[in-house]
């Protein structure tokens, strides 16, 4: 596996991941928490779709089951976001500029990394790279220090 290509795809994508969270919690509070306090309703007559449940019975298990579904991809995106958080925090400072500069604020491009920092651009993407690999080994373990010790 290339732990370190998936890293890179996760800080590429970090900011999009918490809007993901933002977004699919906002599905849940406008769409389906609603939906499902009114799926009832006892002003109609219930009609019997097989196996003993009613149509209403079913949509409701139906939203209960995309909650579920939702909520838990909200649970694995906070775990990622946290996950790169805590990994970005154990970096040295000028490798933490560079990875938040180029990943999380995703506004700079390397020679404005390098102006602000004031290294060559050259020296900017070593950092990163190594940035990347510490960041790697931080969220996948010893499988990327191994796939790592390969490539280098």
């Amino acid at each position: 596996m290339d732990y370190v290509r998936m890293t890179e795809e996760h800080l590429y994508n970090y900011r999009m991941i918490k809007t993901s969270i933002a977004n699919m919690q906002n599905f849940i509070d406008t769409e389906l928490e609603p939906r499902g306090l009114s799926a009832i309703r006892y002003d109609k007559s219930v009609v019997q779709v097989g196996k003993g449940e009613s149509m209403v019975e079913r949509d409701a298990i139906r939203l209960a089951e995309k909650a579920t579904e939702v909520k838990e991809n909200i649970k694995r995106n906070k775990r990622i976001v946290k996950a790169i958080d805590r990994c970005v925090g154990q970096l040295p400072s000028r490798a933490k500029t560079i990875i938040i500069m180029k990943y999380i604020e995703s506004k700079k491009t390397w020679p404005e990394i390098s102006d602000e920092i004031g290294y060559s651009v050259r020296q900017c993407k070593r950092i990163n790279c190594a940035a990347i690999h510490r960041i790697a080994i931080g969220l996948y373990g010893a499988d990327a220090i191994d796939s790592t010790n390969g490539e280098e």
